[in-house]
């Protein structure tokens, strides 16, 4: 009604009251049509507050739980990082089994190998020990050859003792030699052997040459051969008064000697000695090397 008087107040003075008997007029109709009392409109209004007090608590509630909701957004938005780092490390973590798991295999494959590798060394010592046992089975019998060979190294010390007695005589009968021929050293006898192989129609030449290898003394040395050439045949010759084991075995090298550095064929290999050591002839036999004490036998 408050609100009817203020606009009344625009309107002229003469205007007013006619105004408000029509706008009277007018609520009391509407009023009559809608037939709604002055009750119904507390009702209404009270209606309004209760409907405006709810929808404030629901603008409270609505920021409470938009301000819920961005807390949710947050915390979705960590969790969803969260997850990411979380996939991250199951990504490694599966990585890191996969790597162990090779590893593992690896590992095992080397025990398998280390497992057949001791399997080997196991049966290795044992054929070890077999083969100790063995060695000294081995031993004991050489104890008791060596025990022979001592008793035969007794025995060839007498046989020594002997020999030395046999070489005095040996010497006496060189000296006698030498006395009937007129020689009185072993290049002496070498001349005079020389001479009568030349009487029997032998041409001998002395071969000299430098063994820098060592192939016939061990070491660097001079190596001296009589040579003799016939029908184009060679014959290495060696002449001595008396002729060792060890006599033999240096012709035989100076021979070997011969045929590699002047690469010719040796058809002959002849000792002239009239005394030869026990032995000697048999191992110059062996060799394919003739033996003749009198030079008038070579032929």
């Amino acid at each position: 009604m408050l609100e009817y008087i203020e606009i009344l107040e625009s309107f002229p003075e003469e205007l007013r009251e006619p105004m408000l008997k029509l706008i009277g007029s007018v609520e009391d109709r509407i009023l009559s049509r809608l037939e709604v009392t002055k009750g119904d409109f507390l009702s209404l209004r009270d209606a309004i507050k209760e409907l405006a007090e709810a929808q404030r608590k629901s603008e409270e509630r609505i920021t409470k739980l938009e301000a819920a909701v961005e807390r949710l957004e947050e915390a979705i938005e960590k969790l969803a990082e969260a997850q990411r780092r979380t996939e991250e490390r199951v990504d490694r973590l599966e990585k890191a089994v996969e790597e162990l798991a090779e590893a593992q295999r690896k590992s095992e494959e080397r025990i398998t190998k280390l497992e057949a590798a001791v399997e080997r060394l196991e049966e290795a010592i044992e054929k070890l020990t077999e083969a100790q046992r063995r060695t000294e089975e081995r031993i004991d019998r050489l104890e008791k050859v060596v025990e022979r060979l001592a008793e035969a190294q007794r025995r060839t010390e007498e046989r020594v003792d002997k020999l030395a007695e046999i070489d005095r005589s040996i010497e006496i009968k060189i000296g006698a030699l030498g006395a009937r021929w007129g020689i009185g050293s072993e290049t002496a006898f070498r001349n005079a052997i020389r001479g009568i192989l030349e009487e029997v129609g032998f041409h001998v030449e002395r071969y000299l040459k430098f063994d820098e290898e060592g192939m016939v003394f061990g070491r660097p040395d001079q190596v001296e051969l009589d040579i003799v050439m016939r029908d184009k045949k060679v014959f290495l010759i060696e002449i001595k008064s008396s002729v060792s084991r060890g006599d033999v075995s240096i012709f035989e090298r100076k021979a070997r000697f011969y045929q590699e550095k002047e690469d010719k064929t040796v058809d002959r290999k002849i000792i002239i000695s009239p005394f030869l050591d026990p032995g000697a002839e048999d191992m110059a036999r062996g060799f394919g090397i003739e033996v003749f004490t009198d030079a008038n036998q070579v032929g």
